[in-house]
């Protein structure tokens, strides 16, 4: 792990010897670094000593100084991607997954919290779901504190007394949905769900809450589909990413696509003026020939979108990262196998590809 200047500068490095790669990672409101990866080995950080285990994560917190704080070993009871983390106001951490069943046909999203200080379970919630791939994929708080969970499913989700049920496609596993479950901060109950989407492909990629309480969506959606009372107004089976201002009752504020069809959110950000950013992908995953690359968005907190920037990269993933520092500096991260230009600069890649990130001053 790495701490950068606004100039690109190293300031600080943590090396994680024979641990596992983080997968998630979040600051606390106090300058601490938490992060998740898969506990599959034994590992080690500072002092703490971590034994394996068959299905689990390691929770690490990392002082501003890059010292190691605390570290934990979690266990589940079945494998699971590491897809979503967020931190509240307080400190606490909570974990978004999905953990799959004995033989790998079915998966649950699973939500836990853990304490800030000392990083042990508060509260885990698990919901029933039927048949194949069913996660969570982003986490925010509302206005009032309470846990707003994002996610997709292919099956019949039971989150508390709401069942969701796909809008089309009950037999077709790679027919997604998404949903959004608001849970009780103390207990980690369900207080409502919504589901959202059509007879296709409908996915959560981010969730966001500002400062006035307004929520923020980033999702991918195939037409017709629709988000609580918005219908989506792409062309008939067109896939496309909108970002979505809504209100914690269920009503859209404002909707607004991202802009060409073959431009794909992937991670969102928030700016001090009520601006939202948007790291995206572009290209044909199955068409190496096709311009792939990733795109950085502006949107304006009427919905208005502002300016955007390519970044031709050769690899479709696009941007997969995105933070907006408190001088209103832009940073995206993503992979790169060919040169691009940026700022009147030409970036290469080292040797047959890598990683790169950047900041962008006043977009």
């Amino acid at each position: 792990m790495a701490e950068y200047s606004t100039k690109g500068e190293v300031l600080n490095v943590l090396s994680l010897t024979g641990a596992a790669e983080p997968e998630l990672l979040a600051v606390d409101p106090g300058g601490s670094i938490l992060l998740i990866g898969q506990l599959y080995a034994e590992m080690t950080f500072g002092e703490f000593t971590l034994k394996a285990v068959e299905y689990g994560y390691y929770l690490v917190k990392v002082a501003p100084d890059f010292s190691i704080s605390n570290a934990v070993g979690v266990p589940l009871e079945g494998g699971t991607p590491l897809s979503a983390m967020a931190v509240d106001a307080a400190g606490d951490i909570v974990v978004g997954l999905g953990v799959y069943n004995d033989d790998a046909t079915v998966q649950k999203p699973l939500i836990q919290k853990f304490s800030g200080s000392t990083l042990e379970q508060i509260w885990s919630e698990t919901f029933e779901h039927d048949r194949s791939q069913g996660y969570a994929t982003a986490l925010a708080f509302t206005g009032s504190g309470e846990v707003l969970v994002g996610g997709v499913f292919t099956g019949v989700l039971t989150v508390g007394e709401a069942v969701l049920t796909k809008a089309g496609g009950q037999d077709d596993p790679v027919v997604y949905n998404g949903w959004l479950a608001w849970l009780d901060p103390e207990r980690g109950a369900p207080l409502r769900a919504q589901r959202f989407g059509g007879a296709s492909f409908d996915y959560v990629h981010d969730l966001k809450s500002t400062s006035s309480g307004r929520l923020m969506l980033l999702a991918t959606q195939t037409s017709p589909s629709t988000f609580l009372d918005h219908a989506v107004s792409f062309e008939e089976e067109v896939t496309g990413s909108v970002l979505y201002d809504f209100l914690d009752a269920g009503a859209v504020r404002w909707a607004s696509a991202l802009g060409a069809p073959d431009h794909f959110g992937k991670a969102l950000a928030l700016g001090s003026g009520g601006q939202s950013y948007v790291a995206c992908r572009y290209g044909d995953l199955a068409n190496d020939q096709t311009p792939q690359g990733g795109c950085l968005t502006r949107f304006e907190a009427n919905g208005d979108r502002g300016e955007s920037v390519e970044f031709a990269s050769g690899i479709p993933n696009g941007l997969t990262h995105i933070a907006v520092d408190a001088k209103g500096g832009v940073w995206v991260s993503g992979a790169f196998d060919t040169g691009f230009d940026f700022a009147g600069e030409t970036y290469d890649p080292p040797g047959d590809g890598g990683q790169f990130i950047l900041r962008k001053k006043g977009l």
